[in-house]
């Protein structure tokens, strides 16, 4: 094995396991956490597919576009990790 294709093969090893390491393992600890996670769990649970919902109440801070990827996050990595890390 070359030493370009070495060293990107390490690079390529210690980046996933940067992101898994930073991105999983704690609660969710900034101000607009709580409900952005609120949103994407109704996204999750199919209740609402248009307008991000917040108990019930429209909340158009956001694009939709961005609660719909956490709630494909969540639903493909739910299986692994807690439900608030895989939105993530």
């Amino acid at each position: 094995m070359t030493t370009t294709r070495l060293s990107t093969v390490l690079l390529s090893i210690s980046m996933a396991l940067y992101c898994v390491v930073g991105f999983t393992g704690f609660d969710p600890v900034r101000q607009d956490e709580a409900y952005i996670f609120g949103i994407i769990l109704e996204y999750w649970r199919g209740q609402n597919w248009v307008v991000p919902l917040l108990s019930g109440i429209p909340y158009m801070e956001k694009p939709p576009l961005y609660y719909l990827l956490g709630a494909a996050s969540a639903h493909a990595f739910s299986a692994w990790l807690p439900l608030h890390d895989a939105a993530r």
